[in-house]
């Protein structure tokens, strides 16, 4: 099963395939050659789904999960020492995808929380609880998912500090160098980007 990390034909040196996982990883380290990291998928790949699968309950989100942490190895691999890889591959997994849940959860909240209201505007939270319910779940995480990579960056840093790393308004502030009513713009703001997006999608 191959979801395009990797280009076809990569295996042009068949002693890969008998290596441990070990002797890869040590290679690897050594000359970065994709190669390695291409078998260890081949290897893994439907293990790696698997959990993905379990925590996610959705084939899409599972397979762009593995194909996320298939590249999140192309880098922490060079450096980092790794002993058995088949366990540390399943943890890493795991947290990818508890890390993935946790920050749909943070949206949901953000999306349901009682309207904030400031002096410059405020934010028809009735219209967020309106698009989002619970039977839709997994409509409304793909949704929103998509809806928060169309902010802008000033938007997007300032609900991911709040929402998703509980940060207060003080210490989003300290954070990004905001002042504490553009901190609260930028969040207002991002809110109601979210709603109009949502919206749109689901004309």
């Amino acid at each position: 099963m191959n979801h395009g990390i990797f280009p076809s034909g990569l295996f042009s040196k068949r002693n890969a395939r008998q290596l441990s996982d070990e002797e890869i990883l040590s290679r690897y380290k050594q000359n970065h050659d994709k190669e390695f990291i291409a078998e260890l998928y081949e290897r893994y790949i439907h293990l790696v789904f698997a959990v993905c699968f379990r925590y996610l309950k959705n084939t899409e989100e599972a397979k762009d999960a593995a194909m996320q942490i298939f590249s999140f190895l192309l880098d922490e691999l060079k450096e980092n020492e790794v002993r058995h890889f088949r366990a540390w591959l399943h943890t890493v997994t795991r947290n990818h995808c508890l890390m993935q849940l946790r920050k749909e959860k943070s949206i949901r909240k953000m999306l349901n929380s009682e309207g904030e209201k400031f002096p410059e505007e405020s934010v028809e939270n009735d219209g967020f609880t309106h698009l989002y319910h619970e039977q839709d779940d997994e409509e409304n995480r793909n949704l929103l998912m998509h809806a928060l990579e169309k902010l802008n960056r000033d938007q997007k840093m300032c609900i991911e500090l709040k929402y998703f790393e509980d940060k207060s308004y003080e210490e989003v502030a300290v954070l990004t160098g905001f002042n504490l009513n553009q901190v609260k713009s930028h969040i207002q703001n991002g809110k109601r980007n979210l709603l109009i997006f949502m919206r749109k999608e689901r004309q």
